[in-house]
């Protein structure tokens, strides 16, 4: 029989246990939709829940909301002072976890099924310890015309590719909105890097990538299950060119530590410390994001300044690491 999971919050003895994890910054803009989702989860038979949120120097009403909500969900409130969503995440690691722990984000709306789809690949699947679902977007409005066909629209929203199918995963392509992993993952001293990911305006993208490449490293393979969705809530402000301007050069900052720890971030001429074909790619994209201007070519406009940004994120990012790479 299925029964939602509000009318049985408590941990049992003889139960497995599953803790939702998310770190949250002034996030009163959907924590408010994301918190009465949950009151709609199916719970899977056998097992309890909990719900853990770190709130990390929120600066809005986001504790009052959160707050609310400790009559409804069994919720753990923390408070993480020192900035950047992977201390915020280390931090509930401390706390006594369940056998599984799904981690998520403020914006990200669950199916109904979510924790009986992960209860299940725990049960069915005991050579994996690494899990991640399938992350569709919720448009809050329409994209512009050409944006979605220009730019990789996974990397700039955290949505999963339509290519990926239910199985054996390599962990770095699942994606931090929706991923589940065994408690014998942090038992084994493993945790998130506090030096990368989401921690003010201008950061390392990557972090969830990091932590699962790392885990994988050590043995922990990963599994992926189109059964598991969610919905991760796009504003419209996320189409605005700032926006994705920063966003692509965050990215471009991400691809230097990937190399960097798969080994293969290779050594180049240099001018100034910056990639000599970097530079001059650099100049080819500027000329062309300013012929796309010129002609109005909404397409190429987005498409070039994602790739101008995203080029530039590496350069940057490539120099700051000069020094170490010498060392190396």
């Amino acid at each position: 029989m299925e029964y939602y999971c509000n009318n049985r919050n408590q941990f049992r003895a003889n139960e497995l246990k599953i803790s939702i994890v998310f770190a949250t910054h002034n996030g009163s803009y959907t924590i408010d939709r994301i918190l009465a989702s949950y009151k709609s989860l199916v719970c899977p038979p056998n097992f309890s829940w909990e719900i853990i949120v770190v709130d990390n120097n929120s600066t809005d009403n986001t504790w009052e909301i959160l707050e609310s909500f400790k009559k409804e969900l069994p919720i753990k409130l923390l408070k993480e002072p020192k900035a950047g969503k992977n201390s915020a995440l280390n931090k509930a690691l401390h706390e006594p976890l369940g056998d599984i722990i799904i981690f998520t984000d403020d914006d990200v709306l669950p199916h109904e099924n979510w924790l009986v789809v992960y209860a299940k690949l725990f049960e069915e699947q005991p050579e994996f310890d690494l899990f991640g679902g399938r992350i569709i977007p919720y448009w809050e409005a329409a994209p512009p015309n050409g944006l979605l066909e220009a730019i990789p629209v996974h990397v700039a929203f955290a949505l999963t590719s339509e290519s990926e199918k239910t199985g054996p995963i390599k962990a770095g392509k699942i994606y931090g909105p929706n991923m589940a992993v065994r408690k014998k993952v942090f038992t084994q001293g493993l945790r998130f890097n506090e030096m990368i990911g989401p921690s003010g305006k201008n950061y390392i993208m990557g972090s969830e990538t990091d932590f699962l490449q790392r885990a994988e490293q050590k043995g922990h393979k990963a599994y992926f299950s189109l059964s598991s969705t969610v919905q991760h809530i796009i504003r419209p402000w996320q189409y605005e060119k700032k926006w994705l301007q920063n966003r692509a050069f965050k990215f471009g900052r991400a691809i230097v530590h990937d190399q960097k720890r798969h080994k293969n971030l290779a050594e180049h001429a240099l001018v100034f410390g910056y990639p000599r074909w970097g530079l001059s790619k650099l100049i080819q994209l500027y000329l062309q994001v300013c012929l796309a201007c010129l002609r109005n070519d909404s397409f190429k406009k987005y498409q070039k300044n994602w790739q101008y940004n995203m080029n530039k994120g590496f350069l940057t990012e490539y120099k700051k690491m000069g020094n170490a790479l010498e060392d190396e």
